[in-house]
């Protein structure tokens, strides 16, 4: 399956937010993306129960475990799902965003460029090739706040020379839900507002793809078209 000539992988990260992940799945079933890959970032209740009949129906679903994670690090979680997607553009998505069925039908795809949200609710997804998002480090693995990890990375896709595109109004939906839910297990349980972020941006060292300070490895349970079967991974 293609898409422009072009392969893509959808990437989320989850971490005890399995209702909101199957809310959304079906919807990311009915894009015309080749590969959804799932990290389950340490759950206390695994995520393959949940998802596993979805793997057995459809081999684009793939789910990657992370074991023994104390925090949900965003960062390195979303950075882990880059490493692991196969595909020439990756979309991250949220674990808690419903896109619409004719999401790609209403881009723009010529030139050099990222898709990023609008914030409300969908900052964190976005939309380029996954080599222009290893090029720059992914996401900064330094932010241990809630947010602020995918703003600063989109700065350094603007200075690489991508353009900045939003997404088109009405074509996301983000589910609500409360700020405990989004705090619960960051390591710094804080929302980086817009001068934090500035702060930091100025004042740490440069991120960039020689910076990534965590090495994961875990299990990915994927369909050999009959059964889920698993396999160790090392990003």
């Amino acid at each position: 399956m293609t898409y422009h000539g072009q392969t893509i992988s959808l990437c989320t990260t989850c971490k005890d937010r399995s209702d909101s992940l199957l809310t959304c799945l079906p919807s990311w079933l009915e894009l015309p993306v080749d590969e959804i890959m799932i990290v389950d970032w340490t759950s206390f209740q695994p995520i393959l129960s949940s998802v596993q009949r979805y793997i057995e129906a459809d081999d684009r679903v793939k789910l990657a475990r992370v074991n023994e994670q104390k925090y949900y690090s965003h960062p390195v979680a979303k950075n882990t799902a880059l490493r692991l997607a196969k595909c020439h553009h990756v979309l991250l998505m949220d674990c808690d965003v419903m896109p619409v069925e004719d999401l790609f039908d209403r881009l723009n795809w010529e030139g050099r460029f990222f898709y990023r949200g609008r914030g409300d609710g969908t900052t964190g997804t976005c939309l380029a090739e996954r080599k222009e998002f290893l090029s720059v480090g992914g996401h900064n693995e330094n932010f241990t706040t809630w947010g602020g990890h995918d703003v600063d990375m989109y700065q350094r896709l603007i200075e690489r020379g991508l353009e900045k595109r939003s997404w088109p109004r009405g074509s996301l939906t983000h589910l609500e839900h409360d700020w405990e839910k989004r705090l619960r297990y960051i390591e710094t349980p804080e929302r980086a507002d817009e001068d934090f972020i500035r702060e930091k941006i100025r004042n740490d060292p440069p991120w960039n793809s020689e910076s990534a300070r965590c090495f994961i490895s875990g299990w990915v349970y994927e369909s050999d078209g009959h059964r889920v079967k698993e396999k160790e991974f090392t990003t």
